[in-house]
């Protein structure tokens, strides 16, 4: 019997509306670990435009910011390793 490891490399487009962006990545998340992936990997900036100049508008203090908690919920949730990439 083989050992399967499952990735499940996620593509979303971004808004810029950072709650909604969250929400659509917790969502592709849970998708991806239904699918059995145990390692899922989010874009780069998946929580705002890619922009160099708003990145200030989105920053959020860690580890207490939106964008690190429902990644370690999605994460302790599924029981996956998971990828959030460079976010604001």
């Amino acid at each position: 019997m083989k050992n399967i490891f499952r990735t499940g490399i996620c593509q979303m487009p971004v808004s810029q509306d950072k709650e909604e962006n969250i929400t659509i990545a917790y969502a592709m998340i849970k998708k991806a670990s239904a699918k059995e992936s145990r390692l899922v990997i989010l874009p780069e900036m998946f929580n705002c435009p890619y922009s160099a100049e708003l990145f200030p508008d989105y920053a959020e203090s860690y580890p207490h910011g939106p964008t690190i908690k429902m990644l370690s919920e999605a994460a302790r949730e599924e029981e996956i390793y998971l990828v959030g990439g460079v976010y604001s």
